[in-house]
């Protein structure tokens, strides 16, 4: 072997050297670049999600190949604002042979949403349903049951919520009820009095104890002079649950005056107060029952006897202080408002604790933020 061969061999075992470093080098370097995809998902973490968008937009421009980063690039885009462009990269996504049968799902999901953002929920819910055929999760018939009542399709709305109820053990048969009584408002208030009426019986046929669903028929009841079947519905509710007092009171006296059966009404909140003693609201209505009756004498034992315990309820020392001036004795009704603590509130209406929509109506299940949550009662000149 000359030299000439052997400094050949040699210029080549460098190249060679020289090329697996420079890969070497090259794939380190790539190691310890952290993916685009991880930077948006730390930056979702963090609650930003314009950074979030950013980083997948860049890793999609460099090339990434992971399929979460197209999906969730597209949800971002789709909760942004831009439906029409996530509904671009999860069809791009839809075509690709690639996707095991949980991207698959997620891509079909996420072009539901795409569709249903852009109004075209008729669409999505086609799409859902074609995909439930081979496989059913608690997100899809959430979906669904939130696609059908934007349809108003309630019926079939209400057979993915007791679908789901099979899947989820939070949503029970009170959701259910709850959420037809929701509907029965909406109807109610669309004026079709006697499609409201119908799906409450419905509700109390899967929830018999149903609070919304009660009070509304009794509200209902009221309405029509249908005294009897309006004692009876506030009767059930009060013997359940006591604090809906407050919202039934002005309906009980409707009933039971308007009925004339005034010594029904006295003996219902004698019962009332010596169930649930210490009663603010209960005593106040007593009260005002028996000055109505002329019997001021009666109406100032009341709230004298439980007076002490009302501290809470500045409305009730008012209401006695308003019986002594009454009465003549203005001197004792200075010294009982001397202890108040005023609160003016007194117009109020009940709103979701989640998304703030508001109702005549305590219900318990939030058909705009699809929540099962009990409403609560606000004033209109508080923040509360």
């Amino acid at each position: 072997m000359n030299i000439k061969t052997v400094l050949l061999i040699i210029f080549a075992v460098a190249v060679l050297l020289l090329v697996l470093l420079l890969i070497f080098q090259k794939k380190r370097k790539q190691k310890g670049k952290r993916s685009k995809y991880i930077d948006a998902l730390y930056s979702l973490i963090d609650g930003d999600r314009t950074q979030a968008l950013s980083f997948l937009t860049t890793a999609v421009k460099q090339g990434e190949t992971d399929i979460s980063a197209y999906l969730l690039l597209g949800n971002l885009l789709r909760e942004q604002g831009e439906p029409e462009k996530a509904l671009q990269i999860h069809m791009g996504l839809s075509v690709r042979k690639d996707l095991s049968s949980k991207e698959i799902l997620e891509v079909q999901v996420s072009l539901a949403d795409d569709f249903a953002s852009l109004g075209r929920t008729e669409k999505a819910i086609k799409t859902l349903e074609k995909l439930s055929k081979k496989s059913r999760s608690k997100e899809m018939l959430f979906k669904l049951h939130t696609y059908y009542h934007k349809l108003q399709d309630y019926e079939r709305s209400t057979e993915m919520l007791r679908e789901l109820s099979r899947y989820d053990s939070e949503i029970s048969k009170r959701t259910v009820a709850s959420y037809m009584t929701s509907i029965a408002n909406e109807l109610y208030e669309r004026g079709n009095v006697k499609g409201s009426k119908e799906l409450l019986d419905k509700a109390l046929k899967i929830d018999k104890d149903c609070p919304s669903a009660i009070f509304f028929l009794g509200k209902l009841a009221t309405e029509d002079h249908d005294i009897k079947k309006a004692s009876k519905m506030w009767h059930l509710l009060l013997d359940k649950d006591i604090s809906y007092f407050e919202d039934v009171k002005r309906y009980l006296e409707s009933s039971f005056y308007e009925g004339g059966d005034f010594d029904a009404f006295e003996e219902m909140l004698k019962e009332l107060i010596d169930k649930n003693l210490n009663n603010a609201p209960i005593a106040v209505a007593l009260a005002s029952f028996y000055n109505k009756k002329g019997e001021l004498g009666k109406a100032i034992d009341v709230l004298e006897d439980n007076i002490v315990s009302f501290n809470l309820a500045p409305y009730a020392s008012i209401k006695l202080a308003e019986l002594y001036i009454e009465k003549g004795n203005n001197r004792k009704a200075v010294e009982i408002l001397q202890n108040v603590n005023f609160d003016e509130r007194k117009r109020y209406y009940y709103k979701c604790p989640k998304c703030g929509y508001r109702s005549d109506l305590p219900l318990n299940y939030c058909s705009n933020c699809f929540k099962a949550v009990s409403f609560e009662r606000s004033y209109e000149n508080s923040n509360s």
